[in-house]
């Protein structure tokens, strides 16, 4: 089943970050894609807010 398109700068599966439990869906990427561990998200936004 498709659900969505994430673009360009568009992150999805944040909601992991709070509850710190496995997701139970997939992502197939069409391109090169940036993957993120929540560790480097939450680096990445600390130097984004400096």
């Amino acid at each position: 089943m498709h659900a969505d398109f994430v673009g360009p700068g568009e992150i999805f599966g944040e909601l992991g970050l709070f509850d710190d439990t496995p997701r139970e869906t997939a992502a197939i990427a069409l391109e090169d894609s940036l993957i993120c561990n929540s560790a480097e998200l939450r680096n990445m936004n600390i130097q984004f807010f400096k």
